[in-house]
């Protein structure tokens, strides 16, 4: 699995979201979670919850693990692949 990032832009969504939290890292690596409305710069109705932050987060992780399984998949069976005998 590569490490490699891509930057991303999105426009903002056409519905107003209900909720929202923005995840930054400083230079040692360290993570905030930043949930004040004022910080955020889409417009949502409300701060998250510690428990909307935590499901969020565990979806994403999940999603992330999934790709992360699916590319192993792929390199494993091209290299199956590249290892069989040539007709």
């Amino acid at each position: 699995m590569s490490e490699e990032t891509t930057e991303h832009t999105h426009e903002a969504p056409s519905a107003n979201p209900l909720t929202g939290f923005a995840v930054f890292i400083n230079p040692d690596g360290h993570i905030f979670i930043e949930r004040n409305v004022s910080a955020l710069a889409v417009k949502v109705d409300r701060e998250s919850t510690l428990v909307e932050v935590r499901r969020a987060c565990a979806e994403i992780v999940s999603d992330i693990q999934a790709q992360a399984a699916a590319e192993y998949t792929i390199l494993r069976l091209k290299a199956l692949e590249d290892s069989a005998p040539k007709e």
